[in-house]
């Protein structure tokens, strides 16, 4: 019974520790994610209010910075902290600003020593101004020609109290976990010492003579006895090996295709382990197992936050790695301390801050967009209502106004919702053989007016019989957009040709002009939503910014490419390329 207590206790000892390890590396690992979004918020916060201190007109000099603090903090729902690049604290949100000048400096801070050294600087830590758990994030702002560093702050508090309300019912399962593995282990247990006191009797057999016959032999059943038990015993043995082999071969593929880069080191800083991901990161093939880690991550981002002893709690951080492929990067290190190492995972979110700007461009951009016709509509509307509805004459033009600003806001709200259908896939292709020749004589019969209007040359050099593989409403829309275009931006007495080839697969149809051109620096972006080359000239014409933006779309939906050709001064050739027959023969 002694033996079977100690196998009981010693089973659910191990099964313990594993299950409330598990358990609290599982809350550490929330814990983490949490005040990782909120730097990420926080970062958003700061780049904001850097705009606002550049741009804004109502800070005269140092002694406004603390009201602008109160203003963004009550906007932002944050702790808002501008510091003079000295250390000196000039505006806190949630300080009074007669006690700002005997607030120690803040030069040694770790996030104002990385927002002044790399332009960006995160940290958690304990506040010894306003003794609360803080999350910081700041970045160096420009104000009067000096240099100041903008902090936002957040109070880590409602991050533990989300932790609090969902640790709950994962200590529940842990308890439950823990009474099946109590149970499990007496089951376990009465079946190992079973086994064992049958072995340990008939060993004992085979040493106490006395005990088995007169002739002093062991029976053959009972070596057989023996003989089958310890097959039995490393046949299970065998087992559990494999199981411990199952789980680290799993483990290794799951660390293998993990997108994030993960490098561990041991107490030597050496690398004990390094994924795919973080050799393809790093550029260092293979060998990065054994090599210290400052010769294998050469960001010095990671090299000061390893020299710096963080404790227990993560350090997060953002920095650029510009070789093998440039990239923004977002890092996470933590120091088990029972290990003596440190865990380095960095995430590639390149793409998320592209998206980021994309997403905060299209924004700007349409609202300004929107303002003009909104604004020109609304004022004429008053004017109007104010009396000059009585005035045929004054009324006639205000209308005019209103009905040109309404088109425009209509044409712009087409074109939003086309490339809001096109990008999210519900508009639906039907790939057939398309006569492009009769396609751009129609297209040529439809803008001869206009062209006639301005003196133009409009033709096109299309040969009979010319058919691609293509959606016909799609390409007669592109089509229509760079000849609408080139109609609008050629001068007067200029030409406007279509014309088509057939080029390594790909069938290229493209528009020419005589008009004013278009720089090499700008040909990039003439099909980004509302880029404009000339802004006074496109809106003269009517242009809403997006036709070209749909343009490129609905090339990609059929497989093909868009681009521009030609220089400043000998027009230009749109151009899109569409494979000769379907992605999918």
């Amino acid at each position: 019974m002694k033996f079977q207590l100690r196998l009981v206790v010693a089973l659910f000892t191990v099964i313990l520790v594993v299950v409330l390890a598990s358990s609290f590396w599982l809350v550490d690992r929330l814990r983490a994610d949490l005040r990782q979004d909120m730097a990420q918020e926080l970062s958003r916060y700061v780049k904001t209010g850097k705009r606002l201190v550049e741009g804004d007109q109502r800070l005269l000099n140092e002694s406004s910075f603390d009201g602008f603090c109160d203003e963004l903090s009550l906007t932002l729902e944050a702790r808002f902290t501008v510091i003079r690049g000295d250390g000196a604290v000039l505006g806190d949100s949630e300080i009074p600003a007669a006690t700002l000048p005997s607030i120690e400096s803040h030069a040694e801070r770790p996030e104002i020593r990385h927002a002044l050294k790399d332009g960006f600087g995160v940290s958690s830590r304990l506040s010894r101004t306003v003794k609360r758990e803080l999350v910081y994030v700041a970045i160096p702002v420009s104000f009067g020609g000096q240099k100041y560093i903008l902090r936002g702050a957040k109070d880590t508090d409602d991050v533990e109290a989300l932790i609090g309300a969902l640790s709950q019912p994962v200590y529940i399962a842990v308890l439950i976990a823990l009474g099946l593995a109590l149970v499990l282990s007496v089951f376990v247990s009465r079946v190992l010492s079973r086994d064992l006191e049958n072995i340990g009797r008939k060993l004992w057999n085979v040493r106490a003579p006395a005990e088995v016959g007169a002739h002093g032999a062991l029976p053959r059943n009972e070596f057989r006895f023996i003989e089958r038990s310890i097959d039995s015993m490393a046949k299970e043995l065998d087992e559990a090996v494999a199981d411990l082999v199952r789980e680290r071969d799993r483990l290794s593929e799951v660390l293998e295709a993990m997108h994030a880069a993960v490098v561990v080191s041991d107490k030597d800083s050496r690398v004990a382990l390094a994924n795919a991901s973080a050799r393809r990161m790093f550029n260092r093939g293979n060998a990065m197992d054994g090599r210290r880690m400052s010769e294998v991550v050469r960001v010095p981002e990671v090299q000061d936050c390893l020299r710096t002893d963080i404790g227990t709690q993560p350090e997060t951080f953002e920095f650029e790695l510009g070789e093998p492929t440039p990239m923004d990067c977002m890092a996470h290190v933590s120091c088990p301390p029972s290990s003596g190492g440190a865990i380095l995972v960095v995430h590639d979110v390149t793409e998320l801050r592209r998206l980021e700007k994309v997403r905060r461009e299209l924004v700007a951009n349409v609202s300004h967009e929107l303002r003009t016709p909104v604004s020109v509509i609304r004022a004429n509307t008053e004017t109007l209502l104010d009396g000059a509805f009585g005035d045929p004459s004054a009324a006639g033009f205000f209308l005019g106004a209103i009905d040109r600003s309404s088109k425009r806001l209509t044409a712009i709200l087409r074109d939003l919702l086309d490339l809001a259908r096109i990008e999210s896939g519900t508009y639906k292709l039907e790939m057939v053989e398309v006569d492009f020749h009769r396609l751009c004589e129609a297209l040529v019969m439809a803008f001869s007016k206009a062209a006639k209007e301005t003196g133009l040359e409009l033709r096109s050099s299309i040969e009979p019989g010319t058919r691609v593989f293509a959606d016909e409403g799609a390409l007669e829309q592109i089509m229509t957009n760079y000849v609408e275009n080139a109609v609008k931006y050629t001068p007067g007495g200029g030409q406007v040709i279509l014309a088509a080839t057939t080029l390594e697969g790909f069938f290229r149809a493209e528009v020419r002009d005589t008009g004013p051109g278009i720089s090499a620096e700008y040909r990039e972006r003439v099909f980004e939503r509302f880029f404009r080359v000339d802004q006074g000239r496109s809106r003269e014409v009517g242009g809403t910014g997006l036709g070209l933006s749909i343009v490129k779309n609905l090339a990609a939906q059929m497989d093909g490419v868009v681009g521009v050709d030609g220089g400043e001064a000998s027009g230009t050739v749109f151009y899109v390329e569409l494979p000769l027959t379907s992605s999918d023969a």
